[in-house]
This record gives structure tokens, C-alpha cells and sequence, in this order.
């Protein structure tokens, strides 16, 4: 049952995705209000398929790597609700929420089979520790979306901004730099409670796995941005494409360490 509400909120996520990005060149807000609705009831679908899942392996469905996902995914979702609703700014969901349905999308091809915890992952770290990386991952892929619409929407010289850009602009700016400071708090909580982790499970505290040191090089990318921004040079486009650098390398952490490169984190 829990697979037919992932096909349920893909479908929900799909649709949104093409009224959103047909608001970019259509002034209608009927497009932006109804992608909304279809939103936030993809977040309830999705939201039930996390509790059923829980509810089946009897803790979050944080073990592997479809679970995660969904996890993750959901996280977006909210997030981009508290900027749609809180923000008031749901015009860079064109560039969030296909995101989100290509991730899910994703989710098809692995398995939903929900096995016993490894002994590795008995431990009661497993929690806070995935916890602080659906969150770090969320609010950076927030932080891409809107760094993609920021390059899109603001242009490049200050001559052709007019004054509606320029308030959009510091806007922006502001909400990216708020995304960043959330993940990378979080991403510095991840590191941390996987260091202790690892000291009581594998008795060192850093080993230079693959999934450790992407982390840390993911940890130095926005670690430069949040520095940089300081520099008025380094606001806008160019600290967009910083950001949009770091969430390379988030999806290479996530994805590329977990299925191309071997280590003590192989089984996510």
C-alpha cells in the first residue's frame, strides 16, 4: 500500500512541478494557488508512507537508502511550504519541486523491502544522527533551488535591475544565506554525532571513509560560502554558483559515494 502513495504524491509532484513552471511565463495565479494544494497534500501522501513504514520496521525508516530518500524528500517539502506560506515567496518552487519529483522518481528503482537494522546501525546515534542529515540536505537543496531561480529571474548588471529586482534580489539573497546557515549547522551536527558514533561502533573517531571525507568536503564548500558572502563581490551569482557547486557534492555524497565508492557506509 505504502508503494501506491509514492506513485500517489509522484504523480501530485509532477503535476505541480508543470504549473509552476508554466507561472513563469504565464501570469496566472491560479497555477501558483493550485501547485500549492497539490503540494501540500504530496507532503500528507508522503508523510503517511514515512508513518507506515515506521509503524512496519518499528523506528524511522532511516536504514537505507529508499527510506532515507522519502525521508529527505518530505523534508523539502516542508521546507518549501514554510517559504511558500511564511516567505511568501512560492515562485522559486519551478526550480525546488522538480527536484523533489526527480528524487522520488528515483525511488522507484530501488527496493522497498524493509529489513532488520544491521548490527552496525543498532545504536541509539542512528536517529539524531540521520536526522541531522535529512534536515542539512533539505534545507541545502532548498538553497539550489533558489540559487537557480536567483541566476534565472535576477539579472547579471545592475542596470538592468529595476526596483522590483532589486527588492526581489536582497530577498533572495537573505533566504539563501538563512537555507545555508540551517543545513550547515545541521551538516556540522552530522559530522559531529558520526564521529562519536563511529568511536563507539569502529573505535576511532575518523577513518577517512569516502562517505566521511565528501561530507567534510561538503562542510568546506558552504563553510567558504557563509566566509565569502561577508564580500559584497561574492553575494548574488557568484555565491549562487558556489552553492549550486555544494549541492553537487551533497548528491555525490549521498548517491555517488554509496554506489561507487566502498567503505564503512556501504550498506546506505
Amino acid at each position: 500500500m505504502a508503494e501506491n502513495f509514492n506513485y500517489l504524491a509522484f504523480v501530485l509532484l509532477l503535476i505541480s512541478s508543470s504549473l509552476l513552471l508554466f507561472k513563469l511565463w504565464l501570469e496566472q495565479t491560479w497555477l501558483q494557488n493550485a501547485a500549492l494544494g497539490l503540494i501540500f497534500t504530496s507532503a500528507i501522501v508522503l508523510g503517511i508512507v514515512i508513518w507506515i513504514r515506521t509503524s512496519a520496521a518499528g523506528h524511522l525508516p532511516f536504514n537505507n537508502i529508499y527510506g532515507f530518500l522519502l525521508c529527505f524528500i518530505w523534508m523539502v517539502l516542508l521546507l518549501y511550504l514554510v517559504l511558500a506560506i511564511y516567505y511568501k515567496m512560492p515562485e522559486p518552487g519551478a526550480f525546488i519541486i522538480p527536484i523533489t519529483t526527480l528524487l522520488l522518481g528515483v525511488t522507484f528503482f530501488l527496493s522497498p523491502e524493509i529489513k532488520p537494522l544491521m548490527p552496525a546501525l543498532r545504536s541509539n546515534w542512528l536517529f539524531l544522527h540521520v536526522l541531522t542529515s535529512v534536515i542539512s540536505y533539505g534545507a541545502f537543496a532548498l538553497s539550489f533551488g533558489l540559487s537557480l531561480y536567483y541566476i534565472v529571474k535576477i539579472p547579471i548588471t545592475a542596470e538592468q535591475a529595476d526596483s522590483k529586482n532589486i527588492l526581489l534580489k536582497e530577498r533572495l539573497e537573505t533566504v539563501i544565506y538563512n537555507s545555508v546557515v540551517l543545513g550547515f549547522v545541521f551538516l556540522t551536527l552530522l559530522i559531529i554525532t558520526g564521529a562519536i558514533w563511529a568511536e563507539q561502533a569502529w573505535g576511532a573517531w575518523w577513518s577517512w571513509d569516502p562517505k566521511e571525507s565528501w561530507a567534510l568536503v561538503t562542510w568546506l564548500i558552504y563553510a567558504i560560502y557563509l566566509h565569502l558572502r561577508r564580500r559584497k563581490a561574492w553575494r548574488g551569482h557568484r555565491g549562487c554558483y558556489l552553492n549550486i557547486a555544494g549541492f553537487f557534492c551533497v548528491i555525490f555524497t549521498f548517491f555517488g559515494v554509496s554506489y561507487l565508492l566502498s567503505g564503512l557506509h556501504s550498506y546506505m
